[in-house]
């Protein structure tokens, strides 16, 4: 063990035998310390490890068969008790009970009525029990490539008041400004001082050498209901470099930090850059890379005022689950902090996604998707589960 570590467990929050458990960022994870109550959502689907299919990332795989798991703790991780899991949406409907749902013109794929023309409770984004889930359905217009009818994907939101027990009855819209295929990733938003809520989210967008993702920056002033664009976090149109996974922290100086996950070309080598901005998120700094190869960064802002990034390296083996960190707001960090790497050689190298908080005892709680050696499957590797790892930082 890395001796900058301390108290490092690995626990497995989600498995079984029949199931494929994917991407705690879609999910995301929300911690209230005075009852050390944890919520973790992750994309849960049915599978018998037969058809390599199952895991495929896009439209005609996972999504089509899941369903938005939630998990809740109550003994800050410990425990996750069967009997307070719940599935907040079904993505294996069909077409037109997704736009019934959504409230879309079956036609145009358009809103039939805006967000603020539907009857809500009023929540207040300002209380530490309200939260703000996002997801994304693909049932938008379609268009045919590869011999199938894609779909552009349409996000939403569900907002909640009290921790995830209860939830709005209507979905709230979000769409950009420009590009398509939006994705978005959990927790995605902010709440400011004054109530104002942030929230970001990645589109497609076309530049001069090509298509990628530009994560978008937009403002709520009605706790999180209608929503009003601000600014592009990062877009070069003149660079092969894609930006995608931001997360965006306030720290104490003021000043707006966002992690990024990087590429080009592939995406078969990736990093993590950060930025910065000290107008609200007006104007950003360019992004400067500050590792050498990462997956789905995930920075957490500890009490102490470090920030803590989670991430994966997948392009050289053995895979592994890592963090850095950094003692000045973002502008140096530690050497790479070994967490776990005994996802076995012949993974198929598709894990991580983490998501991460800081617990009430001063340890670090990161969620993620992991595979480990099973020799009852052929599956490259063992079944896809959720598993957590706790950590103190010295």
């Amino acid at each position: 063990m890395d001796a900058r570590l301390g108290n490092l467990e690995h626990v497995r929050i989600c498995s079984a035998r029949d199931t494929l458990c994917h991407w705690p960022r879609f999910g995301g994870l929300w911690y209230w310390p005075q009852e050390n109550e944890i919520l973790l959502g992750h994309i849960h689907s049915h599978s018998d490890y037969q058809n390599p299919q199952d895991k495929a990332h896009g439209e005609f795989g996972i999504w089509q068969r899941a369903t938005n798991r939630f998990q809740r703790s109550l003994d800050g991780g410990a425990t996750w008790p069967e009997e307070l899991a719940f599935d907040l949406y079904d993505n294996r409907k069909h077409l037109e009970e997704h736009w019934q749902w959504l409230g879309l013109d079956p036609f145009t794929r358009r809103p039939l009525r805006p967000n603020d023309a539907c009857e809500r409770p009023h929540i207040d984004m300002t209380s530490p029990d309200a939260l703000f889930y996002t997801s994304g359905i693909w049932c938008g217009l379609p268009s045919v490539h590869d011999g199938r009818v894609h779909h552009e994907r349409v996000l939403w939101g569900l907002r909640s008041g009290d921790r995830g027990r209860t939830w709005e009855k209507h979905p709230i819209l979000l769409r950009p400004h420009l590009g398509d295929s939006p994705a978005i990733y959990n927790p995605a938003y902010l709440v400011l001082p004054d109530g104002n809520v942030l929230c970001w989210f990645g589109a497609v967008v076309r530049g001069n050498l090509g298509s990628k993702r530009a994560p978008q920056l937009y403002l709520s002033t009605d706790n999180a209901v209608t929503w009003h664009s601000v600014s592009t976090i990062h877009f070069d149109a003149n660079s092969p470099e894609t930006a995608s996974y931001a997360r965006l922290l306030l720290l104490p100086s003021g000043r707006l930090f966002s992690s990024l996950g990087m590429w080009a070309g592939s995406a078969a080598v990736r990093w993590t850059a950060v930025t910065y901005s000290d107008d609200l998120g007006l104007t950003w700094a360019p992004p400067r890379r500050i590792d050498r190869w990462s997956v789905s960064p995930f920075p957490v802002l500890l009490a102490d005022g470090r920030i803590v990034i989670v991430y994966v390296v997948r392009c050289q083996p053995p895979m592994r689950m890592c963090c850095i960190v950094s003692e000045d707001e973002g502008k140096t960090w530690s050497p790479e902090i070994l967490l776990r790497d005994d996802s076995p050689p012949r993974s198929d190298e598709d894990a991580g996604y983490p998501v991460a908080a800081e617990l009430r005892d001063g340890r670090i709680f990161t969620a993620y998707y992991w595979q480990v050696q099973e020799k009852d499957i052929g599956w490259p590797g063992g079944r896809k589960h959720i598993a957590g790892t706790f950590f103190e930082l010295k």
